[in-house]
């Protein structure tokens, strides 16, 4: 699910908590930007969420389902929300079923693939920033 050859693109994400966390009033169509709400840092003051840019390949996938979304949905996703729902055994089965080899790790795997994606067209510490992590961070973990 790479973002080039204009698949669609999940990778920006801490996934899947910032996927499921992803509301259709977090877009700013106008600015092309996205409010990303953080389960994993909204401990910290100023990092319960983040803004990234609404890049060209995942913006027509947004808008389709903004025009899908029923009057009282307010999540991108409305699959997938039961707590007790384990979406890497689901990722898992997806990737079977499309007659692929599962890879340990798979979201990190996913995470780590669109970090170094990124940082080969957008300076570091804008990646970053939109990936919710340091530099440091990036080097040690992700690239």
């Amino acid at each position: 699910m790479a973002a080039t050859g204009g698949t669609f693109s999940v990778r920006w994400h801490r996934g899947p908590s910032e996927i499921l966390a992803l509301r259709l009033d977090s877009v700013d169509w106008y600015e092309g930007r996205i409010r990303v709400d953080s389960p994993k840092t909204e401990h910290h003051v100023g990092k319960e969420s983040r803004i990234i840019s609404m890049l060209r390949e995942l913006r027509p996938y947004l808008e389709e389902r903004w025009h899908q979304a029923y009057p009282n949905e307010t999540h991108f996703i409305t699959r997938y929300r039961d707590p007790k729902q384990n979406l890497r055994t689901t990722l898992t089965k997806i990737i079977k079923r499309a007659d692929l080899q599962p890879w340990p790790k798979s979201w990190h795997n996913m995470r780590a693939n669109r970090q170094t994606e990124l940082e080969e067209v957008f300076p570091s510490h804008v990646v970053c920033a939109w990936m919710g992590n340091s530099e440091r961070v990036a080097w040690m973990h992700y690239l």
